[in-house]
């Protein structure tokens, strides 16, 4: 396998688990919300709604950033696509057919490919 595309599947799990993160974030968010407002206990001033809200936005703010940055030193979406984009040969035409092999979807490998590559 071509280096740099072992280096960038090691990148895309990188970022997959970072945004992962994200939606785990949002999630869990979304859910303690929830509880707050189905219980009418909960329903008076706090500073800890702030700091949650806060909290939440920050990490989401930075987890954000870190996909957007693209200095050499870090791993991110943006730096991934930069070099996506600058080294496009590296994700061939056998490579991605072989994602196909021995499943049910198989012979749609070369269509497939072909819808996101340009020609030749």
């Amino acid at each position: 396998m071509d280096p740099k595309l072992k280096k960038w599947l090691r990148w895309f799990d990188v970022i997959k688990s970072e945004l992962e993160d994200l939606v785990v974030a949002k999630y869990t968010f979304r859910e303690v919300q929830l509880l707050i407002e189905e219980n009418s206990r909960l329903h008076k001033p706090g500073s800890f709604y702030d700091y949650f809200a806060q909290t939440y936005v920050s990490h989401v703010v930075i987890g954000l950033r870190r996909q957007i940055k693209s200095d050499a030193q870090g791993i991110s979406m943006a730096r991934l696509f930069e070099e996506m984009i600058d080294f496009p040969k590296t994700l061939s035409r056998k490579y991605y057919v072989g994602l196909y092999k021995d499943t049910s979807v198989e012979v749609y490998a070369d269509e497939d490919f072909n819808k996101f590559s340009a020609p030749g």
